[in-house]
């Protein structure tokens, strides 16, 4: 017979300042975009946590650095997943180092997603029996896309019973049911160069096209039809005396489902190609494609399992769909029953006030074991 999930936060208690020490240790490691040294030092900091627990570690090439952790069991599969890549850049640690006030870790990538890698090792310590067959996956490029690792997801993904996603819970501690797909697009103007003085009646201005792209683009927005939609960057022109022959916008669309993410691809193909502008032509280049992570009858009752777990834990936890996404997108959309937001409650993701509740730590791990356990019960 396994331990409460009392008992187990119990346990999870008495070593609460360890957990908080490795959470510190991998904070304090840039790993943001293009640091290979410190996406070393994170599968390095990784391979040691699972060792110890004795779990079989490997690390795979997928983008960046990908660290496999396994314990095989007789029961059902689930896949856990977590990243540890952040968005901030290299020198971040430094200028922000991890601290912990009035129970809130604070630090670059304390909440996204460093604490929920914690939680995975701590939830691991106090599992009681080995009726399911787990395996642990951390990528390194969560943040920019997945590209590299969302082909080892889905290979990984088809295997698992239930996938668990250890990004940070909402602030007021929910857990997460869904998430919209992503849809990104770059859109581009072409016109003519000429000099700005001399014949500027030659040129064709390119930044004049694109312009009026994105006020399209903003009325696409507005409609609703989509999800949302924004222009994120815009790039063109070379010189102030030079008429712009070229310039581009990167958009990002955020949408409910994939059918609604084709509709929008659809509507942007009409935006470029509809450039009311005397020869200056547009093109569409589609770029990321995530698709929506909507909640199913089972995964819905995977989470309604979870919150019931949680009063045991002295808790109320909710769960419903949140705004942002994440590699759950990526298992949800391939119809596995996925769970996301199983990290700590936090707040402020990718900005210098991200914060992470200390306490959270023991409390998600003891029910992320309890849930684990019912589950090889059940």
């Amino acid at each position: 017979m396994g331990i409460s999930i009392q008992d187990k936060l119990a346990l999870l208690e008495k070593s609460e300042a360890d957990w908080v020490n490795t959470l510190a240790e991998m904070v304090s490691v840039d790993s943001g975009p293009g640091d290979t040294d410190g996406a070393d030092r994170m599968v390095g900091i990784l391979k040691d946590l699972w060792k110890e627990l004795g779990w079989d570690v490997e690390v795979q090439h997928a983008g960046a650095p990908v660290v496999l952790a396994r314990r095989p069991g007789v029961g059902p599969r689930i896949l856990l997943v977590g990243h540890y890549d952040t968005v901030f850049p290299s020198g971040t640690a430094a200028e922000r180092p991890f601290e912990v006030t009035e129970g809130r870790a604070q630090g670059p990538g304390s909440a996204d997603m460093k604490a929920g890698l914690v939680v995975q090792a701590a939830a691991m310590s106090v599992l009681d029996d080995d009726r399911c067959d787990l395996m642990v996956m951390t990528n390194g490029d969560e943040e920019s896309g997945s590209i590299g690792s969302r082909p080892l997801i889905e290979a990984l993904a088809p295997e698992a019973d239930v996938v668990l996603v250890f990004e940070p819970g909402e602030p007021d501690g929910a857990i997460v049911t869904g998430r919209p797909g992503v849809r990104r697009f770059r859109i581009g103007t072409v016109g003519r160069s000429a000099h700005t003085g001399v014949e500027p009646e030659l040129g064709r201005n390119a930044i004049e096209g694109v312009a009026h792209v994105v006020l399209a683009v903003a009325e696409v927005n507005r409609r609703g039809d989509f999800g949302t939609v924004t222009v994120a960057t815009i790039e063109g022109g070379s010189r102030p005396n030079i008429v712009p022959a070229e310039a581009t916008i990167l958009i990002d669309g955020r949408v409910p489902t994939q059918e609604a993410g084709d509709r929008l691809a659809q509507e942007l193909a009409r935006v470029a190609s509809s450039i009311p502008v005397s020869d200056v032509s547009g093109w569409l280049e589609p770029l990321e494609d995530r698709p929506a992570f909507v909640p199913t009858e089972e995964s819905t009752r995977y989470a309604a399992l979870f919150c019931r777990l949680a009063q045991e834990a002295g808790v109320e936890v909710s769960a419903r769909p949140a705004r942002g996404s994440s590699d759950g997108n990526f298992t949800a959309g391939m119809g596995i029953p996925t769970l996301d937001g199983l990290g700590p409650p936090g707040g402020s993701f990718h900005t210098d006030g991200e914060w992470v509740s200390v306490g959270g730590i023991c409390i998600r791990a003891a029910i992320v074991a309890g849930f684990i356990e019912m589950i090889g019960k059940d």
